[in-house]
This record gives C-alpha cells, structure tokens and sequence, in this order.
C-alpha cells in the first residue's frame, strides 16, 4: 500500500481535486443556437445543457473515455438539517452510519407540496471540500434534461458563482441569463409578470467563490429582472425574494460559508457527507474499477482488487477513514487503474 499512497501523493500535486469544468464553470462565450429552425427554447436549453455537463473533463479522458456520468455516479449521502444544526461537523465516519436512514435527494428538498403560494424554496447544499457537492451539480442538470428529476420545474439555470465574481459591470437579471443562454433572451417565464415564475429552479454553484451582503443599507432592492444591478446584488435579491419571489433556488457551498446566506432566507438545509458507508465506496470502486475490464481477462484482477478494498474498508483502516470523500475514492481509483491496468507501453495522449 505504501506504492499506492505515494501514487496518491503524487496524483493529488498534479491534480489538486478541483472541481469537474462541466460542473462548476462555464465558459464565457454564449449558448448560441446552431440551428435555424424554430424551435422551442426550453428544449434548445435543455440540448444545450446536456451536451456541455456531459463532457467528461481531462482528469477522466487520461483514462481512454470509459467513464460517463451515468455509469460511474454513486449518490452521496445526503442528510437534511435544521438550522441550529447547520455548522455542526460530521464525527467520525465509523459513528455516522446511521445517518444513511435518515438521507434525503436534493428533488425531494423541491418536492411542491413544501412551497408556499407564490413563493419559491431556498435550499440551501453544504458540505467539505471533495464530498461530492459538484458531482451532485452536475447529475440534477443532467437528470433535469433527460426528464427524470424535478419534472415540476419548466426551466433550470445554473449559474458558477466563480464566473459572477468576475463581472465587474453592472446586469440585470434577464442579461445575466441571456449571455450565458441566448435562446433564453426574450422567454416571457423571466419578465415577472404574474406567477411564471414559480416553474423556475436557479442554481448557483460554489457561493464561496462571491461575496453576498444582505445589509439592507449596503445592497439595493430590486423587484425589477430588466434593471442592472452588480450580479452580486441581483444574486442577493433572488435569495431575499425581492426579485422573482416564486422562483426557487438551489444554492451549494461549502461548510465554511454557511452562514454567509442569513437563516431568514433559507427554506432548507441540506449537509453533502460523501460516502458514509462502507457500500457506497464499494458502489464506486466496482463502477469505477469494473467499467473498462468487462469481457477482458483483467475482469477477475478488478474484482480481487475490489473485494480487498472492502475488507479494509470493513476494517475502518486509515483508508476507510479517507474514503468518505469521493475525491480520495476517485484518488485511490486512479492509482489502481495506473498501476493495474495501463499499459506501460501507450502514451500519454496529452504530454508534449
């Protein structure tokens, strides 16, 4: 194990988990149609979404394009919380087991029986670094699209708030939509009128990245989508129901920015925990580890590596320990799959 840990150590100098492109950052270029028939925007949107979050990032072509987001997902625990518990960290991962009875989907925490008349959920997704929050992103828009998750919600759009904090010019709600969807420019469900809004989910990924302030004095109200405003001040409106107070909102974070968003304007808490268990690491690892050995004679070298890493994993060893994050899951993968199953003799598609 200690070649594998020094595999890891290097693994994670090149790499340094950052997060998936597909999930957490979008290019700033615009979604321009690439066709001139007419065609209704949502399912233009929709196309267009699916296309980019499926886009496997570099980290996962060095692997020869096995893996897809619906093969190798895993669902992290997911666990509500209420708002006194919000901060509270997680303990050991061998003493948190029994959080897996009580674990909720980020769809159930929309489901619409929990919305106020004419007024949106705020929900609110934290949890540490590498426990799967972009993963997590990145599948509802997924699912979103497909038609199989949140079918309650006409229209989803995500936002990075990495990409926000980098807007220096002033915006209003419908021109922020419109320079990353330009099919979505003149869609009458983002004018305000009336309650169309209520089909609307926003995501905003990463409120780390974006400084927010709710001070009344500081931040100018706005009940307007077509008046300009800093993308920080329009983000805080939305939050603040001021601005499209029947859309909802999923915004995700990490644990030390919690309480950047003030209690009052959070419907739900919800904490990411990885995997908290030794079968959900097992799901990943099989997933991982089994996806490209299928029909070859390396598929029995696979399994013997999967059954090992369970029984340490049983054995709540160092590495069970680690292996709650899916960041060192996936770490651990590409170790093995380096040291098993590469060929020694191919190169690397990416070196010079």
């Amino acid at each position: 194990m200690s070649c594998v840990h020094r595999q890891l150590s290097q693994l994670c100098g090149v790499w340094r988990w950052k997060r998936l492109p597909s999930a957490t950052t979008f290019p700033c270029s615009t979604f321009c149609s690439a066709s001139s028939e007419p065609t209704d925007p949502i399912e233009i949107h929709k196309r267009k979404l699916f296309l980019w979050f499926s886009h496997l990032p570099r980290e996962e072509k060095q692997f020869g394009g096995y893996f897809s987001p619906d093969t190798m997902h895993v669902d992290p625990l997911i666990v509500e919380r209420k708002a006194a518990e919000r901060v509270g960290l997680l303990g050991s991962p061998f003493r948190t087991r029994d959080l897996s009875s009580s674990s909720v989907t980020v769809e159930q925490l929309f489901e619409p029986a929990d919305r106020s008349v004419g007024r949106g959920v705020n929900v609110l997704l934290y949890g540490a670094v590498g426990t799967g929050k972009s993963t997590v992103f990145r599948k509802l828009v997924l699912d979103w699209c497909r038609g199989t998750s949140l079918n309650h919600f006409k229209l989803l759009i995500p936002f990075s708030c990495e990409d926000l904090s980098q807007m220096t010019k002033a915006a209003s709600l419908r021109d922020l939509v419109s320079r990353k969807y330009l099919h979505l420019r003149k869609h009458p469900i983002l004018s305000g009128e009336g309650n169309q809004a209520e089909d609307v989910l926003f995501l905003f990924n990463g409120m780390e990245k974006i400084n927010l302030d709710f001070r009344i004095g500081a931040t100018e109200l706005c009940s307007d989508p077509n008046e300009a405003l800093p993308p920080t001040v329009v983000v805080v409106n939305l939050l603040r129901k001021y601005l499209l107070p029947e859309a909802s909102i999923l915004v995700t974070t990490r644990l030390s920015a919690v309480d950047r968003v003030p209690q009052r304007y959070v419907s739900r808490y919800a904490q990411i925990c990885g995997f908290m268990d030794p079968d959900r690491q097992r799901a990943y690892f099989t997933k991982r580890l089994l996806q490209d050995c299928e029909g070859t004679s390396r598929k029995q070298e696979a399994e013997a590596l999967i059954e090992l890493l369970y029984l340490n994993l049983q054995r709540e060893s160092q590495l069970a320990a680690a292996c709650f994050l899916p960041s060192y899951c996936w770490l651990t993968c590409a170790t093995l799959h380096c040291l098993h199953f590469t060929d020694a003799s191919v190169s690397d598609p990416h070196a010079d």
